[in-house]
C-alpha cells in the first residue's frame, strides 16, 4: 500500500486533506522544513556521526519531555507541551540557518538580533502560510503557544534551554563513540553546557544531570587519552 492509499484512511480527521496535498500550500511548507534533515550540525568540525537539524529538534523535544516528566512529577500534559516546544525550536533556521552558539555569546548583541531576526523570518514565511491557508489565526496561534520564545513560556526557558543543550551533549557524545577525537566536542562543547548549569541560568533536574554529567565524563576520559 503506497502511502498516499494509507493516509485516505484518515480522510475524515480535519487537517489530513490539507496536510496532505502535495498541490497545496501547506504540503509545501511540510516539504520546505524537511529539508532540515540535510543541514548538517558540528559540519566544520571532525564529525563522523551525521546530526540534522530535524533530528536534533526530534531529540530535543525527547529530553524536554523527560525533563518536563522530571521536573513536574509526571504531570504528562505538561512534559507534552515541552516536547511540543522542543521539536518546533529551531524552526526558524529553514529560513535564517544556523548561527553556532559560541558566535552569538561572543559578539556583544548578535545573539538578540539574530532572535529579532529568526521571529521575523517566522512570521513572514510560517505563521503567514497558516494564516492565509486556514483564513483565520487559529493554527498559527496554536503553533505560537508551543514556542518557548514566547512571553507566555518564559517560565519553560531554563528547562527547554537545558533540553537543547542535552541533546547537544547526545551528539557530541555520538561523535566520540564513533571513534572521533576532536576536542572541540567537549571543550567548547560539552564544558559551555556545564558553565550555563553552574551558573544558574539553565536548569536540569536530578536524574537529566546525571545523563549529562555522564556524557561529560565520558567525552573528557576520551579528551585526556588523547591529549598531546
Amino acid at each position: 500500500m503506497t502511502l498516499s492509499r494509507s493516509i485516505e484512511r484518515f480522510s475524515d480527521v480535519p487537517g489530513v486533506e490539507e496536510f496532505s496535498d502535495p498541490n497545496g500550500e501547506l504540503f509545501k511548507l511540510l516539504l520546505k522544513i524537511s529539508k532540515l534533515r540535510n543541514q548538517n550540525r558540528w559540519a566544520v568540525q571532525s564529525y563522523l556521526v551525521n546530526c540534522s537539524v530535524l533530528g536534533h529538534l526530534f531529540d530535543t523535544g525527547v529530553f524536554a519531555y523527560f525533563i518536563g516528566l522530571e521536573q513536574f512529577e509526571g504531570n504528562e500534559k505538561t512534559a507534552t507541551k515541552m516536547f511540543y516546544m522542543g521539536i518546533f525550536h529551531d524552526l526558524a533556521e529553514v529560513w535564517t540557518s544556523d548561527v553556532p552558539s559560541p558566535i552569538k555569546d561572543r559578539i556583544p548583541g548578535f545573539r538578540p538580533a539574530t532572535e529579532e531576526y529568526e521571529a521575523a523570518m517566522l512570521d513572514r514565511f510560517f505563521y503567514q502560510t497558516l494564516t492565509n491557508y486556514f483564513l483565520s489565526n487559529f493554527m498559527s496561534e496554536k503553533v505560537r503557544s508551543v514556542m518557548f520564545e514566547e512571553e507566555g513560556n518564559s517560565s519553560f526557558h531554563s528547562l527547554m534551554k537545558a533540553a537543547d543543550y542535552l541533546s547537544a551533549d547526545s551528539e557530541c557524545w555520538r561523535q566520540y563513540i564513533a571513534g572521533s577525537r576532536d576536542p572541540y566536542f567537549y571543550n567548547p562543547g560539552i564544558l559551555s553546557f556545564d558553565k550555563k548549569l553552574d551558573s544558574g541560568k539553565f536548569f536540569l533536574p536530578p536524574a537529566c544531570h546525571q545523563l549529562h554529567e555522564y556524557f561529560s565524563k565520558y567525552s573528557q576520559h576520551v579528551v585526556n587519552q588523547f591529549e598531546i
